[in-house]
């Protein structure tokens, strides 16, 4: 019943959505990979910690790193940090999901993966990026014709197929990661 009532609203959100021009992957430049995140949880959360090793640990040589929130509170320390890990971090708080679409889709990413929000399934829908992928906030699938895979590891991913709607890239180790460098040294 869940499956029936998330494809269900994801032919809502589709019917309407316009995409925008539609991206190309990016020609020439250095040949790295252009990855975006998107989500308001790139600061001192339970997501931002679990997103903290992506940052952390990215090979640079291979990737650019881009992000997207529009978190309309105060920033804080964390955020600050993954804004200084970013090649680009960009806030847009009180802007349209066209708009942030809009703002993706001139970054000219690779890849757009959303942190498994409903917010980010309704600018994925605009279709900003060639490859769209939804990880780790919501564990199951979005329903959003316009996520093309879900980000899994073995002890999330269902053991039956016919519940997934996203085809799943499975990670090899686990589906999260955390790292000591985000947890004060004495927690309270």
């Amino acid at each position: 019943e869940v499956l029936n009532q998330r494809r269900t609203w994801g032919a809502a959100v589709e019917a309407a959505t316009h995409p925008i021009a539609s991206p190309s992957r990016r020609q020439g430049g250095d040949g790295r990979i252009r990855v975006g995140i998107l989500s308001d949880g790139l600061r001192q959360t339970s997501l931002g910690a679990f997103v903290w090793p992506l940052f952390a640990h990215l090979d640079r040589d291979r990737f650019e790193l881009y992000a997207y929130s529009r978190w309309t509170g105060d920033s804080d320390p964390i955020q600050e940090a993954f804004a200084d890990m970013a090649s680009a971090f960009r806030r847009l708080p009180c802007v349209s999901n066209r708009s942030i679409a809009g703002q993706i889709a001139e970054d000219r990413l690779d890849m757009l993966v959303e942190i498994g929000d409903p917010s980010g399934w309704l600018v994925a829908a605009h279709r900003p990026a060639p490859l769209q992928a939804s990880w780790m906030g919501y564990p199951n699938p979005s329903g959003a014709p316009a996520i093309d895979h879900i980000i899994v590891d073995r002890f999330v991913r269902p053991a039956d197929p016919e519940l997934l709607i996203e085809p799943p890239l499975t990670l090899r180790g686990s589906w999260l990661a955390m790292s000591g460098a985000y947890f004060e040294e004495d927690p309270r």
